[in-house]
C-alpha cells in the first residue's frame, strides 16, 4: 500500500512539472492534443482509433476504447469539445476501478493531500471536495495547474464503490 501511494504521489509530482512550461497538452495514444490544436486533426485520428458519441452539443464528444463486438462494454477513455474548430477542452482518463485496491488508494491519498492541504503545504492548487448523503459518500481531489488539473475521486454509493483519476486541460480554469 505504501508502494502505491509513492508512485501514485510521484505521479502527481511529474505532472505538476510538465504543466508550467508551456500551453497545456494530453497525450492520447499517438496524438499530442493542445489547447487551440485543429478540430480536423484530432477528430481524424480520433475516429480512426477510438469510439466517438456526441455529447449534448455540438462539436463535444466521449471517447471510448473500439469494442471488438458490439455487445461489449463501451471503457471510457476521455472527451473533447470544440469551438469556432480549434480544441478548447479535453480530458484524458487515466484509470477507473470499481472496487479493489484502488479504492483504498484514493483513500489514503485523499488522507495524506487532505493533511498537506491543511498545513498549507501544497505544491499546487489543492481543491477537496466531499458529499455525505444517505446512501452515498464521494470524496473528490482537485490539483490544479492553471489550464491544467488532475482529479482523482471515489465514490461510494448504496455499495457500489468507484474510483476515478482524469487529466483535464481547458482554455480558461473554470469560474469559481
Amino acid at each position: 500500500m505504501k508502494r502505491k501511494l509513492f508512485l501514485a504521489f510521484a505521479f502527481v509530482l511529474c505532472m505538476a512539472h510538465h504543466s508550467t512550461a508551456e500551453e497545456p497538452s494530453l497525450r492520447l495514444g499517438a496524438l499530442e492534443m493542445r489547447i487551440g490544436s485543429p478540430q480536423t486533426d484530432v477528430m481524424s485520428y480520433l475516429t480512426k482509433n477510438y469510439e466517438l458519441k456526441q455529447m449534448d452539443r455540438p462539436d463535444a464528444y466521449l471517447i471510448f476504447e473500439q469494442r471488438v463486438n458490439k455487445a461489449d462494454e463501451y471503457k471510457s477513455v476521455g472527451q473533447v469539445v470544440f469551438e469556432k474548430g480549434k480544441l478548447v477542452y479535453a480530458v484524458k482518463n487515466w484509470f477507473t476501478e470499481a472496487t479493489g485496491n484502488a479504492y483504498n488508494l484514493v483513500d489514503a491519498l485523499y488522507t495524506v493531500l487532505a493533511q498537506l492541504a491543511r498545513n498549507g503545504q501544497d505544491i499546487a492548487t489543492i481543491e477537496l471536495g466531499y458529499i455525505r448523503e444517505p446512501g452515498a459518500t464521494v470524496q473528490n481531489i482537485k490539483l490544479s495547474f492553471g489550464k491544467k488539473w488532475i482529479d482523482i475521486s471515489m465514490s461510494d454509493y448504496k455499495g457500489s464503490k468507484g474510483v476515478l483519476v482524469a487529466e483535464t486541460i481547458r482554455f480558461a480554469p473554470f469560474p469559481k
